[in-house]
């Protein structure tokens, strides 16, 4: 997250809450139907990582910036929405750490949800170190302290003293946890469902799929134009690109604002510790910081990983709404799209053979969409020629010059203004560009109607049509989207000209460019900035000719306008502020002249104007008693240094709520601080470096620039002398309406061309039917049909028909203590922040709950109760799968860790008593947060209401009213 707008956060909120109700619901069905296994019971916690999130205030201290508080007082509506009523969300809990701060809140569903406060003078800020750090955290801290633990305890059980048999025990339970822990990425705007979610992970389920990755369907939601053809573009992408990368090979690009990683795969050597890679090329800032996304997807083929793609999981993230906005987008993701498919065509003969979904006919299919994509440019400028010719009937040679004169003229314009004028520019052009499509589109009707339906340029354009709607149709749900068809076919020059010129000559500008704000200038900076301002002034007051030295400079009319301006408005005011505004004048006028004076010094005695200079001071300056001298030190002194550290901490701020400070543990601060400093230390400006850098990329810039004109200018060239000397034509006789004999005639060449891109869109058409197949199959595949409502395991329909019963038969009255509940939710957070409890510790304590309360032996993993003797020597290979990757980096300290703790007992967790009833207790134990509280009052009063009716009429009322209870002596299964 960065700089999102309120409705943006809202909207992210509100989808992590709805993922902690599906997970509380879960539990509670679990509990209430204890015969029945539940589908897809999981355990997450939310994280959202704050980049550049400090400011300076007036009083030049760091506080955290009005992104960070605005995120905070969208919590309570988010709850609310989520939850159908008023909710009100504790205040959050503040934890100091190395790279700043996190705030902690404990869901309604008992999950929690941190918030990495990040300070950039600590920690390095921008996407790709934040993936960095959280893929590190969670994988490389918290997963390995949990499996800490697990082998702590089987250590003791089986009396493993060696580090050999530790170590094996490590490699057997790591795997087993990365194989089932997955990282789902988003972006600061996204909204998803929990169903979306449930899609991604079914498709995880097969152990056979080598898949890693799994992207959703983004839907761009907004307002206005180019909102209509991001819509148009979008979809079409997914109906037809996104599913043939599927079906062929793998999908090169899986975007961060929906995306499933496996954690055994990010966990590779040559993905995590190359993502960490600085860049040092020219060409490495375009690949690595540009289009973070794509180059991780990349690191995953290389390595012989899938990436998939799944149409049934959809999101909605927001699209740019403005021009310059969507242009900067469009900025960064071309060049790194360009970089990384270059990239992986170069290494493709090593990814062929460690990869095994990717073939050489998948490589030669990129190759032909690499090729589409450089000639892109140039054929749109034939298109356009071809069309002016068939409406106007003009000569070639203007044609063709009209067409390229507009490209032209934008290429120096980019290479010679900045980028504000380039984007006005483009914007000019857009607009005249939309006229000359209408143009293009009565060139394809003409061309039909005059010289025949049958031609070539006629065939692919019906052809491409009836594709678009037929994907619509295939894609019923997302039909609204094939009116942008139109929008989209206007804005062809502006997407595929015009964008792909101003991407290419901007090639050196690294910036993010987009949600960018002012910042707060400290006052060092202002007095720097007021310093060089004067010397400008000054520097100018030197220009200034032989009249200005013998009157005033322009400068001091300039000084004593602006004056006079602002004093207008305030004539009317009262006698004092009037006054005021006098003694303002006489103060200008008195240093005006003695400006005036020393300039006329030039042409007249030194002694003379020292004279006059001070009689016209002592005249016109009778208010003021201070010195010129005290004047001219109070304009050289400079602001004194401010620590902007010093004081209170910045997490204290009254604004980010009354939650209390807590102190990191210090197992995970002294992972943070060794962490940081091998990886994310903030790097030091050099501007010596930052020029050579840019040196280098203007210099990558014009070789690419020149390189791309040279290879769309042999394009047209070859094309227009075919068509010019009309050689290689081809004749095709046929016969009209009339039965009369006719002949179509066309160039060999633009036929072949014509005949490419059919083959191309016919190929993503068929991956698209292909596709559309795999995604009915998998839908069916995650549906359970109701044949015996007893053994069902259907989610939804049953926890529906309980949580009406429950909101119906009962009413909203709290029976609990709300300083109770934020004693129990302190002890639980404390117990994570200062006692290193992690997800799992947390979420295992309630599984050992819920099958003592359903009288069900807990199920053991089989690998590590396998019958093998662990202390004796094993080679070094067995346990050191991953040498020198991420896991074998942290297995040493576990290890270490684990040895020196193996003869001490280890505390047990912390209870949550909660509540004197042994009901409402157990329940509680089991399922925390605030949905946990009253589900467990609903179902201590519906089980008191159902002991009172069988007591007293010996029958029991209808089940819809009442929820079976289990046997206590009956063994149960609950799945996890």
């Amino acid at each position: 997250m960065w700089h999102e707008t309120p409705i943006e956060m809202t909207q992210l909120l509100k989808s992590i809450f709805r993922l902690d109700k599906a997970q509380a619901e879960r539990e509670q069905f679990a509990y209430l139907h204890p015969k029945k296994s539940v589908e897809d019971r999981f355990n997450f916690q939310a994280h959202i990582f704050f980049d550049d999130a400090l400011e300076l205030n007036e009083d030049e201290k760091w506080q955290v910036n009005q992104f960070v508080r605005t995120l905070v007082n969208a919590m309570d509506d988010a709850c609310c929405a989520v939850h159908q009523k008023y909710m009100k969300v504790h205040d959050p809990y503040k934890v100091v750490t190395p790279y700043g701060a996190q705030l902690l809140w404990e869901m309604p569903g008992g999950n929690l949800l941190y918030v990495h406060v990040k300070d950039k003078n600590k920690i390095r800020h921008r996407k790709r170190w934040s993936q960095v750090m959280y893929m590190y955290y969670l994988l490389g801290y918290q997963l390995l302290k949990e499996s800490e633990g697990d082998i702590l305890k089987k250590a003791r059980e089986r009396d493993v003293m060696n580090k050999d048999g530790v170590a094996e025990l490590f490699s057997i339970d790591v795997q087993k946890k990365t194989k089932n822990t997955f990282v789902l990425a988003l972006d600061g705007d996204t909204d998803f469902s929990p169903s979306s979610v449930r899609i991604l992970l079914d498709k995880m389920n097969n152990d056979k799929v080598a898949a890693v990755e799994i992207r959703g369907r983004i839907h761009p939601i907004g307002s206005g134009p180019l909102v209509w053809y991001q819509m148009f573009e979008y979809a079409v992408g997914h109906w037809l690109q996104k599913s043939a990368e599927h079906v062929l090979g793998c999908v090169l690009c899986s975007p961060g604002c929906f995306s499933l990683f496996r954690a055994s795969a990010l966990m590779d050597n040559n993905i995590m510790r190359k993502y960490t890679t600085m860049p040092t090329e020219p060409g490495h800032f375009l690949q690595y910081d540009q289009g973070e996304d794509r180059w991780l997807c990349t690191l995953l083929l290389q390595q012989g990983y899938r990436v998939d793609y799944a149409a049934a999981a959809d999101a909605y993230t927001y699209a740019p709404e403005g021009f310059n906005e969507f242009f900067n987008q469009r900025r960064r993701w071309t060049p790194s799209t360009l970089a990384n498919i270059m990239d992986l065509l170069a290494s493709s003969k090593v990814t062929v053979a460690r990869n095994p979904n990717i073939s050489f006919l998948y490589i030669i299919y990129q190759i032909a969409m690499m090729a589409g994509t450089v000639l892109g440019p140039g054929t749109v400028i034939m298109m356009i020629a071809g069309s002016i010719q068939s409406v106007f009937t003009l000569d070639l040679f203007i044609c063709y010059g009209i067409s390229i004169l507009i490209p032209s003229v934008y290429i120096i314009i980019c290479f010679t203004t900045p980028a504000k004028i380039q984007l006005i520019v483009a914007a000019v052009l857009s607009a005249a560009y939309s006229f000359i499509m209408m143009a293009v589109i009565a060139g394809t009707v003409i061309t039909a109607y005059t010289v025949s339906p049958l031609h070539p340029s006629v065939i692919f354009s019906v052809l491409l049509f009836a594709m678009f709607a037929l994907g619509g149709v295939l894609h019923w749900k997302e039909l609204n989207c094939l009116p942008h068809c139109f929008m989209y076919f206007l804005c062809i020059p502006t997407g595929y000209l015009l964008l792909f010129i101003y991407s290419m000559c901007n090639l050196f500008n690294v910036s993010w460019g987009t949600r960018e704000v002012p910042k707060r200038k400290t006052k060092k900076e202002m007095a720097a900035e007021a310093k060089a301002l004067k010397a400008k002034e000054e520097e100018a007051k030197k220009k200034d000719g032989y009249f200005a030295r013998l009157f005033f400079s322009s400068t001091y009319i300039k000084e004593l306008k602006h004056l006079l301006d602002g004093i207008k408005p305030k004539l009317t005011s009262s006698n004092d502020a009037i006054v005021e505004q006098l003694k303002v004048i006489n103060e200008t006028i008195v240093r005006l002249a003695e400006q005036s004076g020393r300039s006329n010094t030039d042409m007249t005695k030194p002694e003379a104007a020292s004279t006059e200079g001070t009689s016209t001071r002592e005249t016109l300056d009778p208010l003021s008693s201070d010195s010129e001298e005290e004047d001219e030190e109070e304009d050289d002194d400079e602001p004194e240094a401010i620590d902007p550290y010093s004081g209170k901490h910045w997490v204290e701020d009254q604004e980010l709520g009354k939650g209390p400070v807590m102190q990191l543990c210090k197992a995970e601060d002294e992972f943070w601080e060794k962490f940081i400093a091998k990886y994310l230390k903030p790097i030091d400006k050099d501007e010596q470096k930052e020029k050579q850098i840019k040196e280098g990329l203007i210099d990558l810039r014009n070789s690419i620039c020149f390189a791309m004109i040279m290879v769309n200018s042999l394009w047209i060239a070859i094309n227009f002398m075919f068509q010019w000397k009309e050689v290689l034509r081809v004749t095709v006789p046929y016969k009209d309406e009339k039965g009369n004999d006719q002949v179509l005639t066309f160039g060999v060449l633009g036929l072949l061309f014509i005949a490419f891109f059919t083959i191309l869109i016919l190929i993503q058409f068929l991956g698209m039917l292909l596709h559309r197949l795999e995604t009915f199959f998998h839908l069916i595949s995650m549906t359970n049909l109701r044949t015996d409502k007893s053994d069902s395991t259907k989610f939804s329909a049953d926890t529906e028909q309980i949580m009406e019963t429950l909101r119906n038969e009962l009413e909203p009255v709290p029976d609990y203590d709300a300083d109770e509940e934020e004693d129990e939710r302190q002890e639980r957070i404390r117990s994570v922040v200062q006692r290193g409890e992690t997800m799992r510790d947390l979420a295992r304590s309630r599984r050992e709950g819920l099958a003592k309360s359903t009288k069900k032996p807990l199920s053991t993993t089989r690998n590590l109760n396998r019958d093998r003797e662990l202390n004796a020597p094993r080679p070094p290979r067995r346990y050191q799968q991953f040498e020198g990757g991420l896991r074998n980096r942290f297995y040493t300290p576990a290890i270490k860790s684990v040895l020196s703790q193996i003869e001490v007992p280890r505390e047990g967790g912390i209870r949550w008593d909660s509540g004197d009833d042994p009901i409402y207790s157990e329940i509680r134990d089991v399922m925390p947060g605030v949905m946990g509280r009253e589900f467990a009052r609903s179902v201590k009063r519906l089980k008191g209401r159902e002991r009172d009716v069988r007591l007293g009429n010996g029958m029991r009322m209808n089940d819809a009213a009442f929820i079976p209870m289990p046997d206590p002596n009956e063994v149960q299964t609950t799945q996890f």
